[in-house]
């Protein structure tokens, strides 16, 4: 093996990383900020560090090949390309989606209001299954909530952990069917005090990514994903589509507590941050779900701003009688119908730290 010393004069001298989508970082010719990268390398990791040939450019030395690691991947923005993950840094997290409303979250009446949300479709996982490459199957659910996806993923792969910061919501989930399965863990921790120190072949996060802080988690996501590794993130039940959902945008916000909220795109906000590249996207076909106009309503408060803790009584009690009396016309005998569908879009969350 060639030793560190000249690796580090030959990388000095003729190799720039880049980063690739392949979770590889290849090296070209450029300048000596590389050599800088490679004389900051704790010593645990520099013999993971090897070297191939090309007859394309350098007959001896072109490339060096890094296994990724969460420390690597800081290392390597910070010091090898400073200028390029700078401006990114100036645009401002939606003001709708922070901590003060993310701890709602945590609020036990959010949790047991949870359940109530269609489950997802077979074919949801069937999407996650297809996206694994590398073994062994493990599964990050980040922000897992009461287990939607955590429990019946577990049955298609090795071990899943499943982390959120609602303690409610991890009791929720251990208790559902699937939720003692020996191969999940069940954590309850924030995703920015989580270690990340599995290597991962799938990290999926739905909503939950929403209100985590993307400048730190995402670049921590990138390190700790296998060499063809995705992060998947599940959308909603696709409900947007009632008959009714025109008048309902007109209640919510006069009912939310969340006063700052406005439209947004997650992939938009993660994309215009170069936080995350799109590689795929799959929509589920639409599956007939029905549900009592009563568990209709309590699913709201499940949402962003409609915490039963957070709401004033009246409040809570005004706004479920003003969906109540909504959606009663479109029932029959007490329940609702209607088609739910998610998206699911899977791709690379880069190591665009600051």
């Amino acid at each position: 093996m060639l030793g560190m010393g000249l690796l580090r004069s030959c990388c000095a001298t003729a190799l720039r990383l880049r980063w690739y989508s392949t979770s590889r970082w290849d090296c070209r010719k450029d300048n000596s900020r590389t050599g800088r990268f490679f004389d900051a390398l704790p010593g645990a990791v520099k013999p993971q560090i090897r070297v191939r040939s090309s007859r394309f450019l350098l007959p001896s030395l072109d490339q060096t090949i890094v296994r990724r690691t969460p420390e690597l991947e800081y290392l390597r923005w910070r010091l090898c390309f400073p200028e390029e993950n700078t401006h990114s840094m100036t645009i401002p997290k939606p003001k709708h989606l922070g901590p003060e409303y993310a701890d709602q979250f945590k609020d036990e009446s959010v949790a047991g209001a949870y359940v109530n949300y269609p489950p997802y479709t077979a074919e949801v996982f069937e999407v996650l299954d297809s996206l694994i490459q590398d073994e062994p199957r493990i599964v990050l659910d980040m922000g897992c909530g009461t287990g939607d996806v955590a429990g019946p993923l577990a049955s298609l792969v090795d071990h899943v952990d499943a982390v959120d910061q609602s303690a409610a919501m991890i009791e929720i989930g251990r208790s559902r069917e699937g939720g003692d399965r020996a191969n999940i863990r069940w954590v309850c921790q924030s995703a920015e005090d989580f270690a990340y120190d599995t290597q991962y072949s799938l990290i999926v996060a739905g909503a939950s990514l929403h209100w985590m802080d993307w400048y730190e988690v995402l670049p921590r996501m990138a390190g700790a994903l296998s060499d063809h590794g995705y992060l998947a993130i599940v959308g909603g039940r696709g409900m947007d589509t009632t008959p009714w959902n025109d008048e309902l945008s007109k209640i919510i916000p006069t009912y939310s507590t969340n006063k700052d909220y406005e439209s947004f795109d997650l992939l938009d906000e993660l994309e215009s941050r170069r936080l995350f590249s799109v590689v795929g996207r799959k929509r589920t076909a639409p599956r007939k779900f029905s549900m009592s106009v009563d568990r209709y309503v309590e699913m709201f408060h499940a949402r962003n701003g409609f915490s039963r803790q957070r709401m004033d009584a009246q409040s809570a009690t005004e706004f479920d009688a003003a969906v109540r009396e909504l959606v009663s016309p479109f029932a029959v005998d007490h329940v609702l119908s209607f088609n739910v569908t998610t998206g699911i879009t899977w791709g690379h969350p880069s190591p665009n730290v600051a």
